[in-house]
């Protein structure tokens, strides 16, 4: 966690935060790593451990797809259920 805190030099006119797309003004940070500016030490602090932006959305896409899938299957299982009890129902003398 090495970056440089850049005070009262303006970047160019269409520098843009790397985390969440603000424009930066005359004092940002840079990581020194990679050379990312950041608009500030909370953005700084909340960019992507892997360096790979579209994971951050991807994996917590995905738990919520898995999550639902789960919670189908159990519906699916509840629903299979209730019409076997039901056709069992029917078939009693």
């Amino acid at each position: 966690m090495k970056y440089v805190l850049v005070n009262h030099r303006a970047p160019n006119a269409n520098c843009a935060c790397d985390r969440c797309g603000h424009p930066l003004q005359t004092t940002y940070l840079r990581d020194v790593a990679t050379r990312r500016r950041y608009c500030g030490h909370e953005c700084y602090r909340r960019r992507p451990l892997s360096g790979f932006p579209l994971l951050e959305i991807m994996i917590p896409a995905t738990m919520v797809y898995l999550g639902l899938a789960m919670h189908a299957c159990a519906l699916s299982a509840s629903l299979f259920e209730a019409a076997l009890l039901a056709y069992d129902e029917a078939d009693a003398p």
